[in-house]
């Protein structure tokens, strides 16, 4: 599959997969469901890009969503993991706990809301 170099992508990761847009037209394109129905947290460092789901961490292509390899990290769980690559500075490290909590935490209160109208 040739890859697309024209393009700006921005990753997402919300419940158990991984979407890729277009930054300038917000189109979809490409969608990987990662194992498990959990939140899927992303980081890209430098040209890699990396997913956490279900106790687990992905390695994807950025241009494809392939799936490259991946961890199990058995024995550990299945709670929430965050990735920081050699590169990232203390303000990105920061900055992901705090967008990677901010996000359990209304993933959580939505999950109460919908349980509480039922």
């Amino acid at each position: 599959m040739p890859r697309r170099s024209a393009r700006t992508l921005i990753h997402v990761g919300i419940r158990h997969s991984v979407v890729a847009l277009d930054a300038e037209t917000g189109e979809e394109v490409w969608r990987t469901k990662l194992k498990g129905h959990s939140f899927a947290g992303v980081f890209r460092d430098g040209a890699a890009l990396y997913a956490t789901a279900s106790g687990e961490v992905f390695r994807l292509d950025p241009e494809t969503g392939a799936v490259l390899w991946n961890a199990p990290l058995k024995g550990l769980g299945t709670g929430l993991a965050i990735v920081v690559g050699a590169g990232t500075t203390p303000e990105q490290q920061r900055a992901a706990y705090v967008t990677t909590a901010q996000q359990l935490t209304a993933q959580q209160q939505a999950g109460a809301a919908t349980a509480a109208a039922t």
